[in-house]
């Protein structure tokens, strides 16, 4: 009979769930851990350097993508065996979810790990990482946490916004909820509107990532400030997410030994 956890009281997490976790959990370190600048120079030479917000965001999203991606969650935590997206024998999908379903049945997964806990903890996790991140970023270092991201997806004169009010309205609500809003108008149940928050900044990334927006405008401070936003609201849900493999799995975060030797 296996060896059953004495802290857990279960069957240790199974092998290849601790791999996919591992390397999640590695790649989200990582990608953590890295500070972006962008420089601005006359062709030959940089002239300035500066952080780029946008970057941090691309990478956070990466890092995310290999979270949700790799494994249905949801199922995976409720049944303690490995239930994926796709066949690994082939690549082809095993299911017909979007990519937006998977991350909502991520957010799912994670919420009801937590339970009742969920909102203390994702308050916590969020107002840190913003202090933590806002700190690289000027045009973020003066921001209150609760008015980061008072435009979700801002327009210009005679465009109008692809998001639907309502969505917008909930990711707002439950972004101001975290960061400590008293304000009644932004009470909301933010364990059952989390995933609200991710669809609105999964939207507005693949406008960023597929749209055409001219690298000028990406560095505008008002910009920097919304990707900082979208980029602390995934490594946040991240941070939740290996929070939540502890609870409902016994799985343990593995030391992340960087290889970086310096310049």
């Amino acid at each position: 009979m296996a060896k059953r956890s004495q802290k857990f009281g279960r069957e240790p997490v199974a092998a290849n769930i601790k791999d996919r976790l591992d390397e999640a959990y590695s790649i989200h370190t990582v990608s953590s851990l890295l500070h972006h600048w962008a420089s601005k120079g006359d062709g030959t030479k940089a002239v300035r350097s500066e952080p780029f917000a946008p970057t941090y965001f691309a990478y956070a999203f990466f890092a995310f993508n290999s979270i949700y991606s790799t494994a249905n969650w949801q199922r995976t935590f409720d049944d303690r065996s490995l239930s994926t997206w796709y066949c690994d024998c082939c690549g082809q999908a095993t299911t017909d979810k979007s990519e937006l379903q998977q991350i909502k049945s991520l957010c799912t997964a994670t919420t009801q790990a937590f339970g009742t806990d969920f909102d203390a903890h994702a308050a916590a996790v969020l107002k840190r990482r913003w202090q933590a991140a806002s700190a690289f970023i000027p045009a973020a270092a003066a921001v209150d946490v609760a008015s980061a991201i008072e435009d979700i997806e801002p327009t210009e004169a005679g465009h109008r916004s692809s998001l639907p009010t309502e969505l917008v309205s909930d990711a707002q609500k439950v972004w101001r909820s975290l960061a400590g809003s008293t304000v009644t108008d932004d009470r909301i149940n933010v364990r059952e509107k989390f995933a609200r928050l991710l669809e609105a900044v999964y939207k507005v990334r693949c406008r960023v990532f597929h749209g055409a927006k001219p690298i000028f405008k990406l560095r505008e401070p008002a910009q920097q400030r919304r990707c900082l936003a979208y980029t602390v609201v995934l490594t946040t849900t991240s941070e939740l997410f290996f929070a939540a493999a502890e609870r409902k799995l016994g799985w343990k975060p593995q030391a992340i030994v960087s290889d970086d030797k310096g310049d």
